[in-house]
């Protein structure tokens, strides 16, 4: 054989000698050779598709905070729109048109003498009108809004001009001048009075037929003025107004958009309209809301918590109407109103606008938006775009579309910086190459030193986590290793322990859950929270049983006892109310220390609902008298038993309360307090129930707010 044909075969021989690669080795090595290209490859991809998979999620988090804020102003608008419905066709309101509409008309037949003149005169020329050419820079003539109607300026001498304050305004129910208006307001006005504070409104008006204003909650200079006439002709409201009537529905509502009003100061104010209907169909005018545009940002803004809500540094989501002019405050301003100023004027906001947003101190109906989201937008459109010009100038990403309230042709436009939306991708891919370079690294090394030392114990290990994942806590690993991985043998079985006793206390403490929850709401509604149903337990129930327990003499308990003395007898009273509730099948609602409220067919509908709340009220009357011989104490009960509908629902998931509400429960209360003396008191429909089995003594009637209710007592 020749040199020449020995010379291949020397290398093959040379490295054998040289590394002495087994078989197992070579395939780990090939291995190893494939997870370094295989980690680059993946570095690549997982770049690529990070990168985009965080600007995805920029925009899809954006895309969620608009869709929340949008849903919640359309469940604002919708509640402020059913809310005035219904306090329209209210019969108080009703009736409230008819008196208001006739003593309107009858105080056109009553004049201000000269001097009565002269000082509501003194009154717009001195504070009314100064104060509006001041906020609105316009030129107002000292008499032009003084109301033509003789009406309107009597009403506005006793109402309007004596306050200076709109709460004293608010405050005020009779003039003491002897009108049926007056009369009228005194009747009134403390329900309107009422709604506003409960309901959040700016103001009431009452208009007649006529576009009179025949009433208004804050006594405004609105009040007596005629809508459909200067200065209040070509407002929204008197739009509004005209529009309500044209639909000839008693049923219909209609909401204007943003405007400055004169009434208001100059301010910007919404309004929501409806007919005031009869009971006959019959319209006698319309309920005007009146709604401040600072209501509209508190949704739209979170109350101005935009960090919170997942917007960054940056972040904002805001409104723009048709006319491309916010309906909503800007962050940057709310946050910086001189930095704003000077942003928007380096970003090509017309000095018109500017002084507009001065003048205001708002960007409501004064910052001009016309931006490619707004375009897209207005036509109706609904999506993202992002590196887009913003109002402010700025590079931005933005989440748009309409808005679906009424005719109002709203848009909302959730938006964020570029730079700080990016921001993250950035980072990652930072985050990346470093770790590709240590991974490599770590991977090189452990699988050339390590990889024959583990194959066997990690294999184990990997069996015993997946019985672990799997849910089985007895998994163990035998420890028959050296070195770090027999640590790790003896760190999984720790952990398979400390997870075993965990298990245990997290059982002990969801078995305690239950018993907390069932201590503050019924047993059924606690199991429906604990397996989720937190935003769905609210609901109406018919024909339920109220027992409304007030307990007396309290005072008793302290006698001679210390306070934790007292602590555990009252215990002991309250486990007597509820071992006799679980009895009879009662639930429990609510047990504060003086009072005891239960509930008899509303969790469990049962058809003797009724006669299980008459027979627990005498229960109770006997767990007292057993309690009292026991302690020698002089506790009593006063009891109202009611049935109807009631409303129950989980008012704060976070403090767990959970309380009941409607006509029953107000009813029973009402029942329960119609006598100072202890006893058992009950409805007519109650005592068709129990009567025939108790003697009764009957009460007389007593007013509720649904109406006259006949009272009954046991005994």
């Amino acid at each position: 054989m020749s040199l020449t044909d020995q010379a291949p075969d020397a290398p093959q021989a040379k490295p054998r000698r040289r590394f002495g690669f087994s078989t197992q080795s070579t395939l780990l090595f090939v291995i190893l050779a494939i997870s370094l290209v295989a980690s680059g490859v993946v570095g690549v991809i997982g770049y690529r598709s990070g990168r985009d998979a965080l600007q995805s999620a920029a925009l899809d988090q954006l895309t969620t905070i608009r869709e929340l804020r949008t849903a919640e102003l359309e469940r604002y608008f919708a509640s402020v729109e059913n809310d005035v419905s219904i306090d329209s066709a209210s019969l108080m309101v009703v009736s409230a048109s008819q008196d208001f509409n006739e003593a309107f008309e009858e105080a056109e037949s009553l004049r201000l003498t000269p001097a009565q003149y002269d000082e509501l005169a003194a009154y717009y020329a001195g504070d009314v009108v100064p104060e509006l050419e001041s906020f609105t820079q316009e030129d107002y003539g000292d008499t032009a809004l003084i109301p033509r109607s003789w009406a309107g300026r009597y009403l506005q001498y006793y109402y309007t001009a004596q306050f200076t304050d709109w709460n004293e305004a608010l405050a005020a129910t009779d003039a003491g001048d002897g009108s049926a208006w007056s009369a009228a307001r005194a009747k009134y006005h403390d329900h309107f009075a009422r709604l506003i504070t409960a309901e959040g409104y700016e103001d009431f008006l009452l208009l007649d037929l006529n576009g009179n204003v025949v009433y208004s909650a804050y006594s405004g200079i609105d009040l007596g003025a005629n809508l459909l006439q200067a200065p209040y002709g070509t407002t929204k409201v008197a739009q509004g107004y005209e529009e309500v009537l044209q639909t000839g529905s008693p049923n219909a509502v209609v909401m204007t958009d943003a405007e400055f009003y004169v009434a208001s100061m100059g301010r910007v104010v919404m309004w929501v309209l409806s007919p005031v209907g009869s009971t006959d169909g019959t319209v006698t005018g319309v309920l005007a809301a009146e709604i401040a545009m600072y209501a509209v940002g508190d949704v739209m803004t979170g109350n101005q918590t935009w960090a919170d809500q997942g917007l960054g540094e940056t972040g904002e989501v805001y409104l723009v109407g048709p006319d491309q002019k916010m309906r909503s405050i800007s962050r940057q301003y709310a946050e910086d109103p001189a930095g704003y100023l000077a942003k928007a004027q380096k970003a090509g906001t017309s000095p018109a606008d500017i002084a507009e947003i001065q003048r205001t101190e708002s960007t409501v109906l004064t910052q001009s938006v016309h931006t490619t989201s707004v375009d897209y937008a207005l036509k109706g459109d609904t999506g993202t775009v992002t590196n887009t010009k913003e109002y402010n100038g700025v590079s931005s990403i933005t989440a748009f579309k309409p808005l679906d309230v009424g005719k109002l042709d709203w848009v909302v436009v959730a938006r964020i910086d570029s730079s700080e939306a990016f921001a993250p991708a950035a980072a990652f891919a930072r985050t990346l190459v470093i770790s590709l370079l240590v991974i490599v690294l770590a991977v090189c090394l452990l699988s050339l030193a390590f990889a024959q030392v583990f194959t066997r114990p990690v294999r184990r290990l990997a069996d015993a986590v997946r019985a672990a994942t799997e849910g089985d806590t007895t998994a163990r690993v035998p420890v028959m290793s050296t070195g770090e991985v027999r640590d790790l043998a003896r760190a999984f079985n720790d952990m398979s322990d400390a997870l075993a006793a965990k298990q245990a206390k997290i059982e002990e403490a969801q078995a305690e859950n239950s018993r907390l929850l069932q201590a503050v709401m019924p047993e059924s509604i606690a199991r429906r929270f604990q397996h989720g149903e937190d935003d769905s337990l609210g609901d109406e129930y018919p024909d339920v049983a109220v027992i409304s327990v007030v307990i007396l003499n309290l005072a008793s308990l302290s006698e001679g006892r210390t306070s934790a003395e007292e602590t555990q007898a009252l215990r002991l009273l309250t486990q007597g109310f509820d071992d006799a509730a679980g009895r009879l099948g009662i639930e429990r609602m609510r047990s504060l220390r003086g009072t005891y409220l239960a509930t008899s067919g509303m969790v469990t509908p049962r058809v003797d609902a009724v006669d299980r709340a008459g027979n627990f009220a005498v229960e109770l009357v006997a767990v007292v008298d057993r309690f009292n011989a026991r302690l020698d104490t002089k506790v009593v009960l006063r009891i109202g038993l009611a049935t109807g509908t009631v409303r129950a629902g989980l008012i704060d998931k976070r403090t767990l309360s959970y309380d009941l509400w409607g006509e029953a429960v107000e009813v029973a209360r009402k029942v329960r307090d119609c006598s100072q003396e202890p006893g058992i008191y009950f409805t007519r429909a109650v005592f068709e129930h129990i009567g025939d089995y108790h003697t009764t003594t009957e009460m007389g009637p007593v007013e509720t707010l649904h109406g006259t209710r006949d009272v009954w007592k046991i005994g």
